[in-house]
């Protein structure tokens, strides 16, 4: 509704622009009634021209706008240092940044239209799909750690976020690189099975 009165007002501050610039013409000579009436018909041509172009001018300005905002977006999400990436419900996926890319090894072209869950690794696959069903059931934000396995077989551990788009059938998920910190806790859980091995065996002993 508040939409529709910004437009409405907008048209009538155009026609009533349009006015004033043909208006700036004066004119001091009479006319008969029927010399009157084509000079109305005249005069409503040239304020409807007026219109047009003043119309057009702010579509041009527009779509101007909308260019550099398009552009900024595509700059923040393309080059931003997490990985990003928009899914179906079905899993296919439908759009993703660099660093996403990256993560799954291979260029974005030979991405678009790939099963996500086909980089997932087999033991975290259950859970991947539990959590992009939740995702998708839920208007709350899911997340769940998951090991990915890149075009080079290579395993990269990834912490996952993802939420439902609004009036969209497309989940999008935000992916980060945590490989390092699994790596730390798996060595910080070694050393500690290690210890308790040792110290059983002392008691044993």
């Amino acid at each position: 509704m508040k939409k529709k009165k910004q437009i409405i007002d907008k048209t009538k501050e155009i026609r009533q622009n349009a006015e004033d610039r043909v208006n700036k013409t004066p004119s001091n000579t009479s006319y008969s009634s029927s010399e009157s009436d084509m000079l109305r018909l005249i005069h409503e041509l040239e304020v409807h021209q007026i219109e047009l172009e003043m119309q057009n001018d702010e579509l041009i300005l527009a779509k101007d706008e909308s260019r550099k905002a398009e552009k900024k977006y595509s700059d923040l999400y393309d080059f931003a240092p997490s990985g990003y990436l928009t899914i179906t419900k079905d899993g296919f996926i439908s759009e993703l940044n660099v660093a996403a890319a990256a993560l799954l090894g291979k260029e974005r072209i030979n991405l678009v239209n790939k099963q996500f869950a086909s980089f997932v690794s087999e033991k975290n696959r259950l859970e991947f799909n539990q959590f992009l069903q939740n995702v998708i059931q839920s208007e709350i934000k899911q997340s769940c750690e998951i090991c990915i396995i890149s075009e080079d077989y290579s395993s990269i551990y990834a912490s996952i976020e993802g939420v439902i788009g609004r009036d969209t059938d497309l989940c999008n998920l935000t992916l980060i690189d945590i490989t390092e910190r699994k790596l730390v806790e798996n060595k910080i859980r070694e050393i500690s099975t290690n210890w308790q091995t040792t110290f059983d065996a002392i008691e044993d002993y």
